[in-house]
């Protein structure tokens, strides 16, 4: 698998016209043992180049994960599958079967994102009936998610939905979309507090980073091209004008 790797990364050419068998492969070697991340990771590394979108092999590697058997698109989307993703982000670290799992569905959700960056309408269409913006909300808003987690969700949000071209970008007017926006705005008052306190500890600067990254991104491209958009305040009674 790392000679795989070798040959494909940096080289745009080979990323661009990856054969569809080679990826089909890739895909189906996860779903016939263990999950494990190394094939997700090389998928994500052809998906895109140095930040360039490799659009074929997007819509390839997305194709294939669509219709792949076995253990291999793994969420976490309903009531009961939702406890055991709460179990999985408290597990102790000594507890590497957890650990593992949840460094799978993690990695999954990267590439899923990674197969919509660069306003790929066909792959964020996809990507979008895979994992619902309720789903997502139901990640970003429970008090027990982990950064880690919430990093990889905010991200998928960004490229799925945010990114996304005007004809499927109906998410901006969701209820739900508000409640997450809220959410980052109670992580932003809880930093603004923490620093202006003198409080701040390393959760705080994991904090920072959070919002400095993913979630800065997720409003540039939400808003980015918009001059006015309304949304609820914290109270729901009044309303905050984001401008670009």
């Amino acid at each position: 698998m790392e000679t795989i790797k070798k040959i494909f990364v940096g080289n745009k050419e080979l990323c661009n016209n990856v054969p569809e068998k080679l990826i089909s492969h890739l895909v189906n070697t996860i779903g016939a043992r263990e999950p494990h991340v190394t094939n997700l990771n090389i998928l994500k590394s052809i998906a895109s180049l140095d930040g360039v979108p490799m659009k074929r092999t997007q819509e390839k590697i997305l194709s294939s994960l669509s219709t792949a058997e076995g253990n291999v698109l793994v969420f976490y989307n309903d009531d009961v599958s939702f406890k055991e993703l709460l179990r999985l982000m408290s597990a102790p670290e000594e507890d590497t079967a957890s650990r593992d799992t949840l460094t799978y569905h993690i990695t999954l959700i990267a590439l899923l994102a990674s197969c919509a960056e660069g306003k790929n309408s066909e792959t964020a269409l996809k990507c979008q009936n895979l994992l619902l913006l309720e789903d997502i909300a139901r990640v970003l808003l429970h008090p027990s998610t982990t950064l880690e987690v919430k990093s990889a969700y905010v991200n998928f949000l960004s490229f799925v939905y945010a990114q996304a071209e005007d004809e499927i970008r109906e998410a901006t007017s969701f209820p739900i979309l508000f409640s997450i926006f809220e959410n980052f705005l109670a992580d932003f008052k809880i930093v603004i507090s923490e620093n202006f306190e003198n409080k701040s500890t390393k959760g705080t600067l994991l904090l920072t980073d959070y919002l400095a990254q993913p979630v800065v991104q997720c409003l540039t491209f939400f808003y980015g091209r918009h001059q006015s958009i309304r949304i609820p305040s914290a109270n729901s009674s009044s309303y905050t004008t984001v401008c670009s």
